[in-house]
């Protein structure tokens, strides 16, 4: 199980501020309603620390503030990405060896 870093806390809280200042721009998101994320999201993100309490948390907030449901798509994203390139390099490097051998 992976634990979370204050590396990707702080990318998850820059995202969310975004979010919610775009939601409150457009209007989808009420100032009542963004105190009351902004304070759901104070109290319990920083109590996180694997990755499937931070899923599970994208999954709630998405689920009170549609403003914030993109963030578990990006956050899926972004992993799935890493994987991908993770996965090019262990190709890359096996090449490498073949050709070096």
């Amino acid at each position: 199980m992976m634990q979370i870093t204050e590396e990707i806390r702080k990318q998850i809280y820059d995202d969310l501020a975004d979010l919610m200042i775009e939601g409150v721009d457009r209007k989808e998101l009420p100032i009542t309603e963004m105190k009351k994320s902004a304070q759901f999201i104070l109290e319990t993100l920083d109590t996180i620390k694997s990755e499937d309490e931070l899923l599970n948390f994208l999954q709630v907030l998405g689920e009170k503030w549609r403003t914030y449901a993109i963030e578990l798509v990006r956050y899926e994203g972004k992993k799935t990405e890493s994987a991908d390139v993770q996965k090019i390099h262990e190709i890359q490097n096996r090449l490498s060896n073949l050709i070096h051998a």
